[in-house]
């Protein structure tokens, strides 16, 4: 019997064995962090937002919005097509994020014509904007604002979301304005529930909200009352708006009733918008800027967008060797760190609307720039605060992010915002939406290139990225996050490219951010050893509370494999869902 005991003991240890060993020979050997160091948590249950597909993949911030994606692209859109749909069913899912009265920035690859394009649909200043005008708000010998110039018409720029998603669907997509738009139209019949996150916002920004009637009226129930997590809630009066665009078109927006309410809203809160403003504005059509980052194409949108900085970023950090260094050491963050600090500074120098500024992007994206960059980084000490470079020139808030690619080859990524959450939190009344505060995002410091002016568009974080490799379509990527979605969207890249880390993994991984100063912010998933080895470098180090901090970014990311099986994924960060078929 104790020899039988003894049989059954051996051979249970020698399946243990066998399957340590088969578990080990057929793991991937990039994936050496455990789930801890990854994630923070084994049990974090909003980790599965992935998924995949041969036909297409939708990302966005929202599984309704993923799943409009998903049934465009089933009923034989493109992938234009879908990314516009669920954009329009953003504004209503998210509304503090994004929305009709905000804008952004399109970059998309045409398989039809082989083109790469960049569609801004950044908002920009009314002709009425003078220094003047806004010096009441300066605070600081003019370097910062005012909290009260957040609130209010006086920061509403002229929305160019409208405009920037129907010419994307007129040009290069298939489908009508109808059939985009309905399935927001029948979300919005059902009643949205209201989010946990949605709920929040609500809470924190009431004292805002509640300055104007229309926006009472809009985002707070009939009681007068915040609505609260779990409630349905509807929204007749976007659904009126959207079912305008689909009838009438731009003109149904920047002409007529509804641009005589913008208007009226904004003057009635202190703004200086006009209808000359609203029906002579214009996307803007741009080339994107390209650079290299280890053989792969990285295609970045132009200013008033940051893909140069992006960019900057990568091609310093391609001058040194960070496959060799382990992806939790304080000698790859102390690279990270340096070159962000580099390219940071060049963006606040350098970045301005190009129709009103010289900005030296050809320089700014060049590999010889990034190496001299590169060259002022040191292994063993820390850049107290970065300066600009000196790029020779030729002689002549918050946000929504979205990205889509189907079976053709086509592939799409947006990035739209309204700035602060609610943007201005004034609501166009009878008509559902919030309007944008972005003339906060101009500089009111007279040296710089994104002084505020008339018709200007101001400079934004804003970064939406293509990648190719061996001139095949590889990745898409947008990210929300302010000034730290250009760190986001480039350690993500980093992470795919450098490590080959799938593309879940790549986004879920912590981040750090680094501006000009020597303080480095941090999510708190970097090891304390890591942490005390930057603090001795040099580095001061601030470690976020949280494990997935939703300030990092919430990246929408898809990866093409070289069988064409496309993967996307959504960020733990916040609330989205990749959907495939």
């Amino acid at each position: 019997m104790k020899l039988k005991k003894s049989y059954y003991l051996i051979l249970a240890v020698l399946i243990i064995i066998v399957f340590i060993l088969y578990v080990n020979l057929n793991r991937d050997p990039m994936q050496n962090l455990d789930d801890v160091t990854l994630y923070g948590s084994k049990n974090r249950s909003d980790l599965n937002r992935d998924a995949s597909g041969y036909n297409g993949v939708a990302v966005s911030g929202h599984p309704l919005a993923s799943e409009i994606g998903i049934e465009i692209l089933k009923s034989g859109g493109n992938a234009i097509d879908a990314a516009v749909a669920i954009s329009f069913a953003i504004c209503l899912l998210e509304p503090h994020a994004s929305g009709l009265g905000g804008g952004g920035f399109i970059i998309l690859h045409s398989a039809k014509t082989d083109e790469d394009i960049v569609i801004d649909f950044r908002e920009t200043a009314p002709a009425a904007s003078t220094y003047e005008f806004y010096e009441q708000f300066l605070k600081n010998d003019g370097k910062d604002l005012t909290e009260e110039f957040a609130t209010g018409g006086e920061g509403v720029a002229i929305p160019g979301e409208v405009a920037g998603l129907l010419t994307a669907l007129e040009k290069y997509g298939t489908m009508s304005r109808a059939q985009v738009i309905q399935p927001s139209l029948d979300l919005e019949k059902l009643g949205i529930i209201v989010t946990a996150s949605f709920a929040n916002l609500l809470k924190k920004h009431k004292y805002r909200l509640e300055q104007f009637p229309a926006s009472r009226d809009t985002w707070f129930n009939d009681q007068g009352d915040l609505y609260q997590k779990g409630d349905k809630w509807h929204n007749s009066g976007f659904a009126k708006t959207l079912r305008l665009i689909a009838e009438k078109g731009m003109e149904g927006f920047y002409t007529g009733e509804l641009a005589n309410a913008i208007v009226q809203a904004t003057v009635n809160a202190g703004g200086i918008l006009s209808l000359e403003d609203l029906s002579g504005y214009s996307v803007k059509i741009r080339k994107p800027i390209r650079g290299n980052y280890r053989g792969y194409d990285i295609i970045a949108t132009p200013p008033s967008a940051a893909g140069a900085t992006v960019v900057e970023v990568l091609q310093i950090l391609d001058n040194f060797d960070l496959p060799e260094l382990d992806f939790q050491s304080a000698e790859r963050w102390h690279l990270w760190a340096e070159s962000m600090k580099l390219a940071y500074a060049d963006k606040k120098a350098f970045l301005g609307d190009t129709d009103f500024t010289d900005v030296p992007l050809d320089q700014l994206c060049s590999s010889i720039y990034a190496d001299d960059r590169a060259n002022l980084i040191k292994a063993d000490d820390v850049i107290t605060v970065a300066s600009a470079g000196s790029p020779k020139r030729d002689s002549d808030g918050n946000t929504t992010a979205i990205v889509v690619s189907d079976k053709e080859g086509n592939m799409i990524a947006i990035t739209k915002s309204l700035n602060w959450y609610f943007g201005s939190a004034v609501t166009v009344p009878d008509y559902g939406f919030v309007l944008n505060n972005h003339m906060r995002s101009f500089s009111y410091e007279k040296q710089s290139p994104n002084l505020m002016s008339a018709s200007k568009r101001p400079i934004s974080s804003m970064s939406p990225v293509l990648v190719f490799h061996n001139d095949h379509p590889f990745m898409a990527i947008s990210s929300p996050g302010a000034s730290k979605i250009i760190a986001a969207v480039s350690q993500v890249i980093s992470n795919v490219i450098d490590y080959e880390f799938d593309i879940k993994t790549a986004v879920n991984l912590p981040r750090a951010v680094n501006y000009q100063g020597s303080k480095l912010y941090a999510e708190r998933r970097i090891p304390e050893s890591v942490q005390d080895d930057l603090t001795a470098l040099g580095h001061k180090v601030s470690i976020s509370s949280m494990e997935f901090n939703s300030s990092y970014g919430g990246v929408q990311a898809i990866v093409i494999d070289k069988n064409g099986l496309m993967h996307g994924t959504s960020d733990p960060r916040r609330g989205g869902q990749a959907i495939a078929y």
